[in-house]
């Protein structure tokens, strides 16, 4: 399976508008992505849109081992609740480990966003707030 898989037309009430595999992802990471990207086998990303949501966008990432997504996931974590970017940030216990959920300014506009992972895999998405990330994550369904 290939992150694209991933990238589905639909998943629950929110369609696909645009999607990009790692390559093309490379072009505009910066921050933490850039290090997702580095580390991991596979990437793609996808930007969603629903008849509530303007848009959210999906980011999954495949890493070699358990323990690397462990590690990344952690960090990603920590940086999280070090940075001044998110004002809130949650873990909720999942069945394959926890669910991070924060709320915060990206680029100057307010933004929500979930990451989970289910063992190889780290997914990722973020929304105009926290519900539509959330709802976007809770469609993928992993």
């Amino acid at each position: 399976m290939y992150a694209a898989d991933l990238i589905t037309p639909q998943l629950g009430s929110f369609t696909l508008v645009k999607s990009f595999k790692r390559e093309e992802m490379r072009k505009t990471a910066h921050g933490f992505g850039v290090t997702l990207l580095e580390k991991s086998n596979d990437a793609g990303v996808g930007d969603y849109r629903s008849d509530t949501v303007k848009s959210a966008v999906l980011s999954v990432y495949s890493f070699s081992t358990k323990e690397t997504t462990d590690s990344i996931f952690d960090e990603l974590e920590t940086d999280m609740r070090r940075s001044r970017v998110w004002t809130v940030v949650r873990s909720i216990p999942t069945q394959h480990g926890k669910r991070i959920e924060g709320l915060g300014k990206l680029s100057g506009k307010s933004r929500g966003m979930v990451v989970w992972h289910n063992g190889y895999w780290l997914f990722m998405t973020i929304g105009d707030g926290l519900s539509e990330a959330s709802s976007l994550a809770d469609s993928v369904g992993y």
